[in-house]
């Protein structure tokens, strides 16, 4: 069966019934459910529930070589309800271990711009080891855009300027354009650039970045930036530009699967490790930039960084050259891995087999000890937990792999919903190693209400339970020459904020500066922000209306 087209919602009640349930099917449980259906979920996994959900974790034991294959998968199983819950309460202060982590960081890339600068790396392995990444970054990047050649194009996230509550184009168009001191000498061709915009608020306003933590794991937070508009915009578009170069040279990041066949081989041979790198956005510093960019490149990001941030009433001058919340940092920080990685194997001699994506490396194994040994040279700590260059396991990018057999587990990322208990359900159905004897299902079906229990066929998302049970496919229009079926799922409808704001009249000049992107570049990231970023904010689950409609498919 292939999708064909949405039928619409139901009519009458069963419509009315769907919006009174909006709420029921995405929004968050209270902590005391999330945490009972959790341990019940524990239990049948073969775990006790000891005292509150952090003592419950700590006591469950680590996952080890020696134990048989079910075994394997149900620790991996139980520990995955925990390690990624970003809800849980516990003994550490999350967001201080996150600020801790950050100044860490910080001294690391301090310590490398030190070194950099007073020439402690211009000779010997570490200076060869330069020289032929300069080379590399320099034939991958070519010439540098000119600003008018970038497409600038809004974020999804918030900006020093608007609000975590109205971020979409609309209002960022509506607050007056701000930018860091590091973008006032290129103020001019801004303007040249976007002359709408700065026409329309006749005034420019500059603003440090802010630094803030979003949620990550059970034991700390993620630092980002919260950038200028305007600065984003730029960074967004040289972004781009580096991404499609990278593609050209061979490195693909649109498309993470790349590494996760590589892993999967690599847990089957031996011959390719897999390696994650602990803080990396945070540990490219200053200096390692300048040294490995042509500099006119370097003078383009630089331009566009904010250097400057604001935490607790105090203003840092950042030693990292960029950090989450940068448009470029992921393809800034990909690209450094890579070259530095080239230059390993070409100063040493050895094969360069090598493909990244972001922090997430997979190399020939002989690459990835000397990665292993040189990247921290360079500011950049290997996570041993989760690199993996011996034995039968192999981790990238969202992929886990034990002699070629998938053993991702399911994420329980805060707490549950009954949208959550669906996608559990279909993780279980599309990976029966995990609960073979599904009490693990029956467990899940027992928590949803009957009007949530509707099924349906695979690969039409986890708005319904998949089945492969033709009993749920109605026949369709059979009187009107059709031969297909409907079946009904639930689907998210983003909350929207339909005010009438002041950017409203800069929004078809901003649109009509994207269609090109969407038509030259099938594949690029870009085509998704025209209609998703244009008036909806979907960040939380809570934010999300559902609505039950009906979905046809064709068949005999």
């Amino acid at each position: 069966m292939s999708f064909c087209k949405s039928m619409g919602s139901d009519a009458g009640k069963r419509v009315k019934s769907a919006k009174r349930n909006t709420r029921q099917f995405f929004h968050i449980w209270k902590r005391v459910d999330s945490d009972s259906l959790r341990s019940r979920l524990l239990g049948l996994l073969g775990y006790p529930n000891e005292g509150d959900a952090f003592e419950t974790f700590s006591k469950l034991p680590e996952l080890g070589p020696e134990q048989p294959f079910d075994a394997y998968l149900r620790n991996r199983q139980a520990l995955s309800l925990f390690s990624k819950d970003e809800d849980m309460r516990g003994p550490i202060d999350k967001r201080e271990a996150a600020w801790e982590s950050f100044l860490a960081s910080e001294s690391t890339c301090k310590s490398v711009n030190g070194h950099l600068r007073n020439g402690s790396f211009a000779n010997g392995d570490a200076g060869h080891i330069i020289w032929y990444a300069q080379r590399k970054i320099a034939s991958i990047l070519g010439d540098v855009p000119d600003l008018d050649e970038l497409e600038l194009s809004f974020g999804s996230g918030a900006s020093t300027s608007c609000s975590k509550q109205k971020v979409s184009a609309r209002w960022k168009l509506s607050s007056p354009p701000s930018i860091s001191e590091s973008a006032v000498t290129a103020l001019q061709a801004l303007i040249r650039t976007l002359p709408l915009l700065f026409r329309h608020h006749k005034k420019v306003e500059v603003h440090n970045g802010k630094l803030d933590f979003v949620p990550k794991n059970y034991k700390t937070m993620r630092s980002i930036c919260i950038e200028p508009t305007v600065n984003v915009m730029v960074q967004r578009g040289i972004g781009t530009s580096m991404k499609r170069k990278l593609l050209k040279a061979g490195v693909d990041l649109y498309d993470q699967s790349v590494n996760r066949r590589r892993a999967q081989q690599g847990s089957i041979t031996g011959n390719l490790a897999t390696i994650d790198l602990e803080k990396a956005s945070d540990s490219v510093s200053y200096l390692l930039v300048m040294e490995l960019l042509p500099w006119d490149w370097f003078e383009l990001l630089s331009t566009y960084r904010t250097p400057v941030v604001s935490y607790r009433d105090t203003l840092l001058r950042l030693e990292k050259f960029s950090s989450m919340g940068n448009g470029f940092t992921f393809e800034l920080e990909s690209l450094i891995f890579y070259a530095l990685s080239y230059g390993i194997a070409k100063h040493f001699n050895i094969p360069f087999d090598l493909t990244v994506y972001g922090d997430d490396i997979v190399a020939t194994t002989p690459l990835a000890k000397l990665i292993q040994t040189w990247f921290p040279l360079f500011g950049f700590s290997v996570n041993m937990r989760k690199s993996f260059i011996e034995g039968p396991f192999r981790e990238s990018c969202g992929g886990d792999f034990v002699n070629g057999l998938d053993v991702r587990p399911f994420y329980l990322k805060g707490r549950f919903s009954y949208h959550k208990v669906v996608c559990f359900y279909n993780f279980l159905v599309r990976k029966p190693s995990f609960d073979p004897d599904e009490k693990l299902r029956q467990c899940l079906l027992e928590c949803l209400p009957e009007k949530f229990r509707i099924f349906g066929p695979d690969g039409y998302g986890d708005g319904h339970l998949v089945s492969d049970d033709p009993v749920f496919l109605v026949p369709y229009g059979r009187n009107r020459g059709y031969s297909g079926y409907t079946f009904q799922t639930f689907v998210s409808i983003p909350k929207r904020i339909t005010e009438v704001c002041d950017g409203d009249i800069l929004l078809p000049a901003y649109v009509s500066s994207l269609i090109p992107s969407t038509r030259n570049y099938l594949r690029d990231s870009v085509r998704s922000n025209a209609p998703d970023h244009l008036n909806v904010r979907v960040s939380k689950e809570e934010q999300l209306d559902s609505k039950l409609v009906k979905i046809y498919v064709f068949g005999p």
